[in-house]
């Protein structure tokens, strides 16, 4: 029997070796510029799109920290002086993504963004908190309490306390705002008599019952005290905060004193009577034929000049954060502007933060430290047949839009021959005519109120 010698393979050969080297190095060549295809294409663009996302979110953030605290300053008439970082330009990018970074730009424009009022004919109330509408007729006495009921609105309020002596130690008189039966706010004079001085001491408390503003006179008097006077709506006293919290009512003002301690008041205020008419008791007030009241404000800018998120502009005016982008601009934060019928009243509240400073740009990617200093404070209160609002802004749609929600939230149309608004836009400017609910071409009924809070504030940046 003979045996077969089985086969065996005989090894590659250099040549063929070599070949299968190099298919391999061509597959891991394939393989690796596959990855990096990828990786520029797709991933590379999401991980900067997100940095440039989230330092954008974070700019977002700091701007409306500032927008906040303008407000406050106009709405509350405060000093406080601020100082706020601004960061520009995202995180620098890694080797890897190989991305372009162009500086962010912050940058303010001063009197660019005004806003003009008019009307032919006001019938101004309030000038900064002191009343231009004088109180008529005699002192009205009242035994314990009193109130004003329907109260829609209050130019002037004043106490006379009569009849001091030293019986009367401790003694008080308090004024209420009442929203219902909720207390939004109040106002009382106390004496603390220590023969032969007499103190009087001036207490405002909000509805949380805290003390807002305090003040102690000093008297003195060898026996009985002469009556002495008290101004409720005194800008030191800020009063009118408690009434700005009650809104535009109607509301209830409760004028309560403590037994023996004789106090008598005179006002002028309006109120809401049974058939909706908005009804002045006392009288007075500056008539101002063709009045106008500017506010030279400018706008505050930042350019986020993003390559992978969408390039974005956010800007700052008037109390609102407005950010644009390519595809649309909207509000990130409306202005604190109010429209509202109260009766036959169309009352528009608005307080404004009024920037100023010289014009200014930086560019690049560092820390910026913004400055806010109020530099004045003012308040105005106004009754007129219409009012006109012409605003300049490089986002008049926009704008257009706010006022017509706000105007039609109000129960207000812009519709008919005789509309009660009406709205057109321009080019960087939208006016906005405010008829009221009588809305007639020959209409002589002040139904259109005006209350404006504006404080001028100074803004400068360094590095």
């Amino acid at each position: 029997m003979t045996r077969r010698t089985p086969r065996t393979r005989s090894p590659l050969s250099r040549d063929e070796a070599g070949v299968s080297a190099v298919v391999g190095a061509v597959l891991v060549l394939l393989v690796a510029t596959l990855f990096l295809v990828e990786w520029r294409l797709e991933w590379a663009p999401a991980i900067e799109s997100e940095k440039e996302a989230a330092h954008s979110l974070a700019v977002d953030a700091q701007l409306g920290q500032l927008r906040s605290h303008l407000n406050h300053l106009a709405t509350n008439r405060s000093d406080d002086s601020a100082g706020l970082p601004v960061t520009l330009g995202a995180p620098a990018s890694s080797a890897l993504t190989d991305a372009t970074r162009l500086p962010s730009v912050l940058s303010f424009s001063p009197e660019d963004a005004r806003v003009t009022f008019s009307t032919d004919d006001m019938l101004l109330l309030q000038r900064n908190g002191n009343p231009l509408a004088v109180p008529s007729g005699a002192w009205s006495d009242f035994e314990d309490t009193t109130d004003l009921t329907e109260v829609h609105a209050i130019a002037d309020l004043r106490l006379r306390i009569d009849n001091v002596d030293m019986d009367h130690n401790d003694r008080s008189t308090t004024v209420t705002l009442l929203d219902g039966t909720d207390a939004v706010g109040s106002y009382t004079v106390r004496v603390d008599i220590q023969n032969p001085n007499m103190l009087v001491i001036h207490e405002v408390r909000n509805a949380a019952n805290e003390i807002v503003t305090s003040r102690v006179e000093g008297y003195h008097q060898s026996t009985a005290f002469a009556p002495f006077y008290v101004n409720v709506l005194d800008p030191g006293m800020a009063f009118d905060q408690v009434l700005s919290a009650a809104g535009n009512g109607p509301f209830t003002v409760r004028i309560s004193h403590d037994e023996g301690f004789d106090t008598d008041y005179i006002a002028t205020y309006s109120l809401i009577d049974s058939t909706g008419e908005v009804v002045t008791v006392g009288s007075g007030g500056q008539q101002v034929a063709d009045w106008t009241h500017e506010l030279a404000g400018g706008t505050l800018t930042y350019a986020a000049n993003n390559q992978f998120y969408p390039a974005q502009e956010v800007r700052l005016a008037n109390g609102a954060l407005v950010l644009s982008q390519a595809d649309g601009r909207l509000f990130r934060a409306e202005p604190p502007l109010e429209v509202r019928t109260v009766g036959t009243q169309t009352v528009v509240t608005w307080s404004v933060p009024v920037l100023e400073g010289d014009e200014r740009s930086i560019a690049g990617d560092m820390v910026v430290h913004l400055f806010a200093s109020p530099l004045q404070h003012e308040s105005l209160l106004g009754s007129a047949t219409d009012l006109t609002i012409v605003q300049e802004t490089p986002d008049p749609g926009l704008w257009s839009s706010l006022w017509r929600q706000r105007l039609e939230a109000a129960d207000l149309s812009s519709g008919g021959t005789e509309p009660e608004f009406q709205i057109t836009t321009g080019t960087n400017q939208v006016t906005v005519v405010i008829h009221g609910t009588d809305s007639s071409p020959t209409s002589t009924v002040r139904d259109v109120q005006v209350a404006l809070r504006t404080t001028n504030i100074h803004v400068q940046f360094q590095t």
